[in-house]
């Protein structure tokens, strides 16, 4: 997608998964895995996500692409976004630095904490079960 459009831009790969972390699924906790990426010292950091939830995952990709430079700025983008997921990015990513693409605001997660009505879970649907 993105870099079909930005075809001469760097690009970087954030790993990040969710773990839940009680038997009934309620409790979600968010685990990076792997980082690959350049220097983003004051360049346009613009970070894809297809669904931005709880905003979580999105914070520490951020936190972890901060290892390597201060952006000049950031874009957020997403095709799905919850009014919680915009909050928590507004609370935590410098507010005069960042803007939030996205194509959707659905209302709200369900107990765990997926997008309602959303459409399932991105990474599953792209990749398969995670093993």
């Amino acid at each position: 997608g993105f870099l079909n459009v930005f075809d001469h831009a760097g690009n970087a790969f954030v790993s990040a998964y969710r773990e839940y972390t009680d038997e009934e699924h309620h409790q979600v906790g968010i685990h990076v895995e792997y980082l690959a990426t350049p220097s983003i010292e004051k360049k346009n950091l613009i970070i894809a996500d297809p669904m931005l939830a709880t905003g979580g995952s999105m914070e520490l990709g951020y936190k972890a692409f901060l290892t390597h430079g201060i952006p000049k700025r950031i874009h957020v983008c997403c095709v799905i976004a919850t009014p919680e997921g915009i909050d928590h990015i507004r609370k935590t990513f410098p507010d005069d630095k960042t803007t939030v693409w996205c194509a959707a605001i659905d209302p709200g997660m369900n107990e765990h904490k997926y997008i309602v009505p959303g459409f399932g879970d991105a990474g599953d649907l792209c990749f398969g079960d995670k093993l």
